[in-house]
């Protein structure tokens, strides 16, 4: 069957992790692919069908507008010399399944955090679960050996996946951030260590 080709994504900035880290990552049911404004409606419809899911991710919801979901994407590229941004979708059909980033790179450590929000139409597929190991497998070939998350106490889905992909669970840290409605939240702390 015919697959959908992949929109083209501005080339990432000169110097920037981008160009470290592989560009298109392939899995077996998946692509994950650079930030590109082109495919905002898909990114908008995926934020307004699980915004029920980021009760605890502050400051997403917003991205269900289209301006606000090309604009966050417009951003990852801009941003692209400190972070790399990934979003997943399906081989088969070219349906957006989630975002992933690596962020806060500690190169003397090294280590960085995994960021992960999927689409919750796909849930239960394990589908993210592909995406998430993927990029770790990634990162180890930059020489990082710890690639952590952190998330609200209370988001037990966060939680769980983490440790589906095989983080650990290293501790709370007491009000350590605050939630959308300026409430100080628990903070949890995973992580895996390459061996």
């Amino acid at each position: 069957p015919d697959q959908p080709s992949p929109p083209t994504a501005p080339t990432p900035p000169a110097g920037s992790l981008q160009l470290a880290f592989p560009v298109l990552l392939i899995t077996e049911r998946l692509e994950l692919r650079v930030s590109d404004p082109g495919f905002a409606e898909q990114f908008a419809e995926f934020v307004a069908s699980s915004a029920h899911d980021f009760e605890f991710v502050p400051g997403w919801k917003a991205a269900a507008d289209v301006q606000v979901a090309r604009e966050s994407l417009q951003r990852s590229l801009d941003l692209a010399h400190d972070d790399v941004v990934r979003h997943a979708f399906l081989r088969s059909t070219g349906q957006y399944v989630g975002r992933l980033d690596l962020h806060s790179w500690d190169p003397s450590s090294p280590r960085c955090e995994l960021g992960y929000m999927g689409d919750s139409r796909h849930a239960g597929q394990g589908l993210m679960s592909e995406a998430a190991r993927c990029m770790v497998d990634a990162v180890w070939g930059l020489d990082v050996r710890r690639v952590q998350a952190t998330c609200d106490a209370r988001n037990t889905r966060a939680i769980r996946f983490a440790t589906a992909i095989g983080m650990q669970h290293e501790g709370v840290l007491r009000a350590y951030d605050r939630d959308d409605e300026g409430h100080l939240s628990d903070t949890v702390m995973l992580a895996i260590v390459r061996p």
